[in-house]
């Protein structure tokens, strides 16, 4: 397919051509989502991350990676809580049945469902299996944390909407903070309240990253270490995840990391024997070391406080940890 349809027609003959690509030959594929994710609810994750991703052009100019996702599972995780998912984009609408043959990967023509279209917007619509699938992504959808938007590309807004929960999560970025001299975030969320985190962030360049399969042509990437401070500029010292664009999970550092780490198929932690991890892990410390300076040369508060005091509360507490992280908790 070589460009975005721009009449139904066009829409259904480029779907029955994928229909045929896809067809001729394949027997079902493995059930993936039921083996590889322990939680029925990671398709929320896969699902943000696609749209972070949408927002991508198809070529860059920089060798670096365009895209947060990664090739291999991703949308077949929605068949662990739906047997049929219906799509609308543009023109374009279709549906993937579990039960039909290759159905996971083989799209259906078929309208999305009339009384649930929004015209210029894309849409999925699950059929659930159960009402149990409906309550816990209800609750996995009330739990989302405002981190979540914090290091995307592109995604600045989400706004969840289920009977009886309505929540908008905003993300601001300002690029130069003159009261934290640099970068910061801030991610409010509006629901029943109105509240706010603010994040200082420290961008730093890692490079002559070794090369692997997964990031073919990079060499460089970014670490970024953030802090949590509240609606009153004061700080917080409590432990963070670990992000890969998407949180990963937290492994006892009272700061936030993000960088591209490379991600088992379930994306639910990382692979710790990648050479690219390894490296990206090694580099932290420098990171970190390059964010304190920036809070240490910060002016204290009226009261004589501020970060410019407080900065060592941040440091690792020495977990008892062993594996990946364990020498970058005890440096």
């Amino acid at each position: 397919m070589d460009s975005v349809a721009t009449t139904k027609a066009e829409a259904d003959a480029h779907l029955e051509t994928l229909r045929q690509k896809r067809g001729v030959g394949r027997e079902q594929p493995e059930d993936v989502s039921d083996q590889l994710y322990k939680a029925s609810t990671h398709f929320i994750l896969e699902l943000i991350q696609n749209a972070d991703d949408n927002h991508t052009k198809a070529a860059t100019i920089d060798n670096s990676k365009s895209c947060i996702g990664e090739k291999g599972i991703g949308f077949k995780s929605v068949f662990k809580v739906a047997d049929v998912v219906h799509v609308a984009s543009g023109f374009y609408e279709f549906k993937l049945d579990r039960n039909a043959r290759i159905g996971m990967i083989l799209p259906i023509t078929s309208q999305f469902p009339t009384a649930d279209r929004v015209v210029d917007n894309t849409q999925f619509l699950l059929e659930l299996k159960s009402q149990r699938d409906y309550d816990v992504i209800k609750e996995e959808l009330n739990s989302i944390e405002p981190d979540m938007l914090l290091f995307l590309r592109n995604l600045d807004q989400v706004h969840i909407s289920i009977r009886g929960l309505n929540k908008q999560y905003r993300r601001k970025i300002n690029r130069s903070d003159p009261r934290y001299d640099g970068e910061t975030v801030k991610i409010s969320v509006q629901g029943d309240a109105v509240t706010s985190k603010e994040y200082i962030v420290h961008r730093y360049t890692a490079k002559n990253l070794p090369p692997v399969p997964q990031r073919e042509g990079i060499d460089s990437s970014e670490v970024v270490i953030a802090f949590t401070v509240d609606n009153e500029a004061t700080s917080v010292f409590i432990t963070q995840k670990v992000f890969a664009f998407l949180p990963v999970d937290d492994f006892g550092f009272r700061f936030l990391i993000h960088a591209d780490f490379i991600l088992v198929a379930s994306r639910e932690r990382l692979d710790e024997s990648s050479l690219w991890n390894h490296s990206l892990r090694d580099l932290i410390e420098t990171a970190f070391v390059k964010s304190i300076r920036r809070l240490v040369a910060l002016s204290p508060t009226q009261d004589g406080e501020g970060l410019c005091y407080k900065w060592p509360k941040y440091l690792p507490r020495h977990p008892e940890t062993s594996g990946f992280w364990h020498d970058l908790h005890q440096s």
